[in-house]
């Protein structure tokens, strides 16, 4: 499933690709072939054209995971995966894994640095957790500062 929208107390999502629409209950934990259904939540893009931005650090806000439960399996420690796509979240690439925490902690933090100086179409973050847990983003911070370009007469 490629996009799905929320229509009065349905979930409907649809894969563009062939045409087709879905119902989705709300608890659902897989698709109807069995496949994860994946936490995805992708911001805008971040970007300072015609100017670039040097991305310092990213900091994530989010609900701490369950943690243990009662059969062994990927959702024991539950994780938020952070993704970067420079050509406006056309395509995405994976930069790292952060450890959601047990049911009862507080809020949990991440934050990660030295994201680099992206091109002009600057960056689209994917925050992504493959586990069937509760899970919830709550902020997300950047520390960026605008790159100096040199002047060139012409």
């Amino acid at each position: 499933m490629d996009h799905y929208e929320v229509f009065g107390d349905k979930v409907v999502a649809g894969n563009y690709e062939v045409g087709e629409l879905y119902l989705v209950e709300r608890d659902a934990d897989s698709d109807g072939d069995g496949e994860r259904i994946f936490f995805r939540v992708d911001t805008p893009i971040v970007h300072a054209w015609p100017a670039r931005l040097k991305f310092n650090g990213l900091y994530v806000d989010h609900i701490a995971g369950t943690g243990k439960i009662n059969e062994p399996s990927d959702d024991e420690e539950p994780m938020l995966q952070v993704w970067i796509s420079e050509d406006s979240g056309k395509n995405f690439w994976h930069w790292d894994d952060f450890e959601m925490g047990n049911i009862n902690e507080p809020l949990r933090n991440i934050e990660t640095h030295g994201l680099g100086t992206p091109g002009p179409d600057g960056y689209v973050f994917s925050f992504r957790c493959p586990c069937n847990v509760p899970r919830g983003l709550i902020s997300a911070k950047i520390d960026v500062e605008l790159v100096q370009q040199r002047r060139t007469n012409g």
